[in-house]
């Protein structure tokens, strides 16, 4: 149903429970919706800034006031106890009692990882259970249409135990963590070589008769993310010391799971072929393994990207890395907290982001909001996503048609699970490198296949 006709509608009923003295549920009932159908209307159309909704409100407001607002079962159970605004405080609200944060009222927070930043969650005492994002079209008075968003978060506190075991667990890392030897790359500073390996999805379980995709667990992704790595090795190899850095994108749904019950950071279950203490673990052994290979190339750049998966858990490997790798001088992990990473290397600029929450049309602008001075000191611009298990490029031409902003949505080396089988959703398994030149741009692109 349109804003509009249920904001009409929820006055039509309200002012007729105020000429007639009678409880809300049975104007409702009266009407044919359930008892709950203004309080709903009052709660997600009631901090427009629109005249009807305003009357809503006061009428609803009005309405509250009176003896009449409950029937004489709700007055019983509520003993007295005042009845809870409609509207409360705009902006964003962190309620640390019960664990739940959402925005009201006109803001632009539209993603989970902008509502956490807002409210200022650590996530060294909370973690993500679940959370909702919704957005609609509102036609105001004067006939002007906007776009509302709703983000809302279901946060639970971690145990003193946990936290405990957490903080011994990097202590003992950072104590016992190897002391890596400088070395001396001797680069000329020409090339930049970045490896995506997007969306591996440790512990996925798929059982290749029924999805006739192949097999899939934790083992055979890790062998295909190490052959990935030593076949984009293999093949820059000829570049000697040019290459003066590596970019390591590491996460974009890299554990299939968030938690010990088996769902990904927003509580969707899944297929798994273990328990998600191993995954972390085998996850944690296998990107050592690749940094270990690829900082004897050259320094290595580790960019942190939580994706709907594994939010949480990217989050704690980053933490891993950063300790593991503390006397390492040619490492730097980037562990941020923001949803969007940068990049600049010379006249390129590449962001990244899991691709889940962002309209892929805004992205341009979105960057360009965020990294004004990079976006005006490069020339060429791309964004890599994750999510997707496709490979697919958009560009956006502004003005010169040598000048552009391109998102690139990367595939994947997954194979499918029961319910991606179920759906038909199928792709090649693929993984991409790019090689950026200091001076010129991207000069290459490298697919690794599996056959």
């Amino acid at each position: 149903m349109r804003i509009s006709s249920t904001v009409e509608k929820s006055i039509e009923i309200i002012r007729w429970c105020l000429f007639n003295k009678k409880p809300l549920y049975q104007g409702c009932a009266r009407f044919g919706h359930t008892r709950a159908y203004v309080a709903r209307a009052c709660k997600l159309y009631g901090h427009i800034a629109d005249p009807q909704c305003r009357e809503m409100i006061s009428l609803y407001k009005k309405l509250q006031e009176n003896d009449n607002f409950h029937s004489r079962r709700e007055k019983k159970k509520s003993k007295g106890e005042p009845q809870p605004e409609a509207i409360k405080e705009e902006g964003v609200v962190f309620d640390a009692e019960n664990g739940m944060v959402d925005s009201r009222g006109f803001n632009h927070v539209k993603t989970l990882d902008e509502i956490l930043s807002e409210a200022k969650v650590d996530l060294n005492l909370w973690e993500v259970e679940r959370h909702l994002i919704n957005k609609w079209d509102v036609t105001n008075a004067m006939g002007g249409v906007f776009q509302n968003w709703q983000v809302k978060v279901w946060l639970k506190r971690k145990s003193k135990e946990e936290l405990e075991l957490f903080e011994v667990f990097l202590n003992s890392i950072k104590a016992y963590a190897p002391e890596y030897k400088g070395i001396d790359h001797k680069v000329d500073g020409r090339y930049a070589l970045e490896i995506s390996v997007a969306d591996l999805h440790i512990g996925k379980f798929g059982y290749g008769k029924e999805t006739l995709d192949g097999d899939y667990d934790t083992e055979i992704a890790i062998q295909r993310y190490q052959d990935a790595i030593d076949f984009f090795i293999s093949q820059t190899k000829h570049l000697g010391g040019q290459i003066d850095q590596i970019i390591l994108p590491c996460g974009n749904d890299l554990i299939n799971i968030d938690n010990i019950r088996n769902e990904t950071s927003s509580g969707t279950p899944q297929s798994v072929d273990s328990r998600w203490h191993r995954m972390f673990l085998k996850a944690q052994g296998m990107l050592i393994r690749a940094i270990d290979k690829l900082r004897l190339i050259a320094p290595v750049n580790i960019i942190m990207v939580g994706g709907n998966h594994d939010y949480v858990a990217m989050y704690h490997l980053g933490c891993v890395l950063a300790a593991w790798y503390r006397q390492a001088d040619d490492i730097h992990v980037d562990n941020s907290p923001s949803q969007r990473k940068y990049v600049s290397y010379g006249p390129n600029l590449i962001a990244y982001t899991h691709g889940n929450e962002e309209r892929h049309q805004d992205l341009g602008l979105i960057v360009a909001q965020e990294k004004p001075d990079l976006w005006a000191a490069t020339k060429f611009r791309q964004i890599h996503l994750g999510h997707f298990h496709k490979k697919k490029e958009m560009r956006w031409i502004d003005g010169d048609e040598w000048q552009g902003f391109k998102v690139k949505i990367l595939p994947s080396l997954s194979s499918a699970d029961s319910w991606h089988s179920s759906k038909g959703y199928c792709s090649n398994k693929s993984a991409l490198a790019f090689l950026y030149d200091k001076e010129k741009g991207q000069v290459a692109e490298y697919t690794y296949n599996v056959i």
